[in-house]
């Protein structure tokens, strides 16, 4: 297979993975309405230890297989954390553009072969699993990663317990800037009207960034239900081809069906297709600064669904036998939070996934008015992978610079 085909494949079934959970995660009944967030990619690494460690030629292994895709998937994101990769975050205020993905093994009595496997190859920091508040320092570990973005990703009160063989965990940040940037002086007042399926009529005070200039942009893709996509880059020099880029998804109308529609439409073709397709036009923008928080949430639900029962069956013996010696091991739960933040400068965003295993016990511009529901993606222009893929509901619409966040994020 040629390195392009390779390329092509590795596209396709990562974004196939991102989508589908994506749609997975919108179609639950606790999500319907709500805002959803994911970083794909922290998922995919959490899954990738997962894999390492189960049972050669199991059906545990074959399952997380078939989810995760081809093994250049892996490849592309090993690659990528590789050349992200970072020591401190906030060593690289100054840079336009900022990734930094990273993962964490806590466990006591794993085989050495799995844990040096899974240093070499996911870059993986070890640590023994601590005897007293186990979960609140996993919590200091992934806060300082993420730069107090994701805090609690597991109840610190959560007692210990004997039964726990180890936790993974992943992490991944972004901050960027756009590569041009808004002028907060024409930043104006509006109103966001949220999803006639949670809180029908109600409306929500905020403050769009606008801007007219020539974009990059699809007009109302007939295979996305009749939505239009900007593609916004980050960076420093108009120059250079960018390597990170958002992309904003506004339905083609108002309706729950549109927003179906859309996410549908995702799912049928790689998102890296779609930056292929935009043209640069005249657009009248408005899009408004917003921050959200997702979770933590339970991934089983959805990963159940797509295919991926073996795992948490813990009525089955010799599921992870390359991670570990005890038979009884079982995947418990899977949690993922993410949050982000869009402002007249740029991007911070931040997830993180943790694991936790237990043995049994000039024409006319084209307007574009995201001020309804719409969903949002943060895209590594070179693999194309999806770093990040929301839907944005409900946004927590910011105002002054003193409402975004308590500073620790990291500098725009």
């Amino acid at each position: 297979m040629s390195v392009k085909r390779e390329r092509d494949v590795s596209v396709a079934s990562t974004s196939d993975f991102a989508t589908q959970l994506f749609s997975a995660l919108c179609d639950e009944e606790s999500t319907k309405g709500e805002n959803v967030l994911i970083s794909p990619i922290s998922i995919i690494q959490s899954l990738a230890l997962l894999q390492d460690g189960a049972t050669s030629e199991s059906a545990n292994h074959v399952q997380l297989t078939n989810l995760l895709g081809p093994s250049n998937i892996l490849n592309a994101v090993r690659s990528l954390q590789t050349n992200a990769i970072r020591e401190d975050p906030s060593d690289k205020k100054n840079s336009a553009v900022e990734l930094n993905i990273a993962s964490s093994l806590w466990a006591n009595s794993l085989n050495a072969s799995y844990v040096e496997l899974v240093k070499s190859t996911h870059l993986v920091e070890a640590f023994p699993l601590p005897k007293q508040n186990p979960f609140a320092k996993m919590n200091e570990w992934v806060a300082k990663r993420t730069m107090g973005m994701i805090k609690d990703l597991f109840d610190p009160s959560q007692p210990v317990d004997s039964n726990m063989v180890a936790v993974l965990v992943n992490t991944v940040y972004f901050r960027g800037t756009w590569l041009e940037k808004f002028d907060e002086s024409k930043t104006v007042e509006g109103m966001f009207y949220t999803s006639s399926k949670n809180e029908p009529d109600k409306t929500l005070s905020a403050r769009y960034m606008t801007a007219s200039r020539r974009m990059k942009v699809i007009k109302h893709s007939d295979k996305l239900g009749g939505a239009s996509i900007l593609v916004l880059d980050y960076g420093k020099n108009e120059s250079d081809t960018p390597e990170i880029s958002a992309m904003f998804m506004l339905p083609g109308n108002s309706s729950d069906a549109s927003m179906t529609s859309l996410i549908s439409g995702l799912c049928s073709q790689p998102m890296s297709d779609l930056l292929g397709k935009v043209r640069s036009t005249e657009v009248n923008l408005k899009l408004p600064r917003f921050k959200l928080n997702f979770g933590p949430s339970s991934l089983v639900g959805s990963l159940k669904n797509m295919g991926m029962t073996e795992a948490f069956d813990n009525s089955k013996s010799g599921l992870f036998n390359r991670m570990t010696n005890d038979p009884r091991t079982y995947v418990e739960d899977i949690l993922h939070g993410a949050a982000i933040e869009v402002t007249e400068e740029g991007t911070v965003a931040a997830a993180a996934t943790g694991a936790v295993m237990k043995s049994r016990s000039i024409v006319v511009p084209f307007e574009l008015k995201f001020n309804r529901p719409f969903v949002v993606s943060i895209i590594h222009r070179p693999s194309g992978l999806p770093l990040f893929l929301g839907r944005i509901e409900k946004p927590e619409l910011m105002f002054a610079s003193n409402d975004e966040g308590n500073g620790n994020q990291g500098e725009l």
